[in-house]
């Protein structure tokens, strides 16, 4: 996985050999927005994967008291923007809402993240905002969303008119503004165990282990689906480890093999393989962690890998791990 929700990359050698990256949009304060919130009435319905026919919008810009700095035509790209986004709510299926969003000209992205799990990352400009969002899917079906637009340096200018706005777009699918950035969050709690349940089948499930605060941090860097790993021992200019060796080393130093067994079953890719290597520091893998880790072998999912000053992507199946092993507590 090589991008962080809500950055964009920056290419070129880091101390840790990582990514750089530069923060776009802070994450506001979200309420989840409801998976069974109705469409709007004016939505027809699409056929499976097919983005919905592009309808007029619902708001006259021309009606709009703009103050000089602003030019209408230059606002409706936002205002189209916006109703894209909205298009895509209660996000269900990843490709419908995929083909949606790209209608206007956004990109996006899917990172594979093994046992039909998927990771969708899309962006889109108009012209004084921009939006992204950010879905975990299990198949086809979505269970995380994180969606946000900000609204660029004329914010000043847009904050009057921006509740009119809002309330015909945004608003209306549950986004919570904080001045310039309006967030929302959905979560399906079926569809998401479903999701986790069909990787407990593969990998074996997970324990119900408690997480000190001192690890957390740890913790959430090797399971988190959307954190950015890198597996290396000595990456960047100044050959420093990773992030997610040092959480994986982190763990290993508090003799938590739980965790450590954990992360070996979660959601990230570059994690699984840092909480193998973390149980084998220990001397704490037993068979059926190597079962699970045999199975992670057999894939060829991508895994991002750090050489020194160079990043390349690596089958999970014949990645050579030897240089990556972790030191014993």
């Amino acid at each position: 996985m090589k991008i962080v929700w809500l950055t964009v990359l920056v290419f070129g050698c880091t101390p840790a050999g990582e990514p750089a990256s530069v923060t776009l949009e802070p994450v506001a304060a979200a309420t989840p927005a409801p998976a069974d919130a109705p469409a709007p009435a004016d939505a027809p319905a699409p056929a499976d994967g097919a983005a919905p026919t592009p309808k007029q919008s619902a708001i006259d810009v021309s009606a709009l008291a703009l103050p000089p700095s602003i030019d209408a035509d230059e606002l409706a790209k936002d205002i189209a923007l916006f109703e894209r986004v909205v298009a895509t709510l209660p996000m269900t299926s990843i490709e419908t809402a995929r083909a949606t969003f790209s209608q206007g000209g956004g990109t996006c992205s899917t990172f594979e993240l093994g046992f039909a799990l998927r990771r969708e990352h899309c962006m889109g400009r108009g012209h004084y905002s921009f939006c992204s969002f950010d879905a975990l899917a299990h198949g086809d079906e979505a269970f995380d969303v994180r969606a946000t637009c900000r609204t660029s340096d004329s914010w000043p200018e847009l904050a009057p008119v921006m509740a009119t706005i809002d309330a015909a777009t945004l608003s209306g699918r549950g986004f919570v503004r904080v001045d310039a950035v309006a967030s929302l969050t959905q979560h399906d709690t079926a569809r998401a165990s479903v999701a986790t349940a069909a990787l407990a089948a593969a990998l074996g499930p997970r324990s119900s282990a408690a997480v000190p605060a001192e690890l957390r941090v740890s913790y959430d860097q090797l399971t988190d689906p959307r954190a950015d790993v890198v597996l290396g021992r000595a990456c960047g200019a100044a050959g420093s480890p990773p992030a997610g060796r040092r959480a994986a080393q982190e763990l290993v130093v508090a003799g938590r093999a739980d965790l450590l067994r954990d992360a070996l079953r979660g959601m990230n890719p570059e994690g699984r393989i840092y909480g193998a290597l973390g149980l084998e520091a220990l001397g704490a893998n037993t068979a059926e962690d190597d079962a699970a880790f045999a199975r992670l072998r057999t894939l060829e999912l991508p895994l991002t890998v750090c050489r020194g000053c160079k990043n390349a992507d690596e089958p999970t199946r014949t990645i050579d791990l030897a240089p990556f092993t972790l030191l014993p507590r």
